[in-house]
């Protein structure tokens, strides 16, 4: 198994959209009139939040995701890896667009080895396939998941794998 995923410029446009106009409305006060040096710094500041936004979804966008026998990884100007052998946390979180939760929202792979964490957005695509093969590898492992992770994978229609049938 050797496979490879990306985040397309479709599933980053919002990301991309939101961040540069944040970066507009920031910086067009300036080329319009000269605000107050309190509001200028404000604006400046949140500005540079906006930027970050930029330069973490640019990022992202050129990062490719390896997953093979051995581990997985990210490769843009370096690469990042955790082994399989080495894997020592496994969760699934969701995080809500809404306060009472709702169906709204994104989820999150979080895996953990080798002293380091790598963080996988559901707006990938095959991200369900990255959790199947990293939770077989996790349950190969022992690692236990959270109560929190196991309601996730049912929403992903990833059933209790440690649930065996037995005929």
């Amino acid at each position: 198994m050797n496979s490879e995923f990306g985040y397309g410029f479709g599933d980053l446009a919002g990301d991309y959209v939101r961040a540069i106009i944040g970066i507009i409305l920031c910086v067009s006060p300036f080329i319009y009139v000269k605000p107050a040096a309190v509001m200028a710094v404000v604006l400046l500041l949140i500005g540079a939040l906006f930027l970050m936004s930029l330069v973490e979804t640019l990022a992202r966008h050129v990062t490719k995701i390896v997953v093979d026998d051995d581990g997985i990884g990210f490769v843009a100007m370096f690469e990042r890896r955790i082994s399989w052998q080495s894997l020592e946390e496994y969760s699934l979180s969701h995080y809500s667009t809404w306060r009472g939760g709702g169906g709204n929202g994104w989820m999150q792979l979080k895996l953990k080895g080798n002293g380091r964490t790598l963080r996988i957005v559901s707006k990938l695509e095959g991200f369900a396939e990255i959790v199947k093969t990293s939770l077989s590898e996790a349950i190969q492992k022992d690692i236990p998941l959270s109560s929190f992770t196991m309601e996730n994978l049912s929403a992903l229609g990833i059933a209790d794998p440690r649930e065996r049938v037995s005929l």
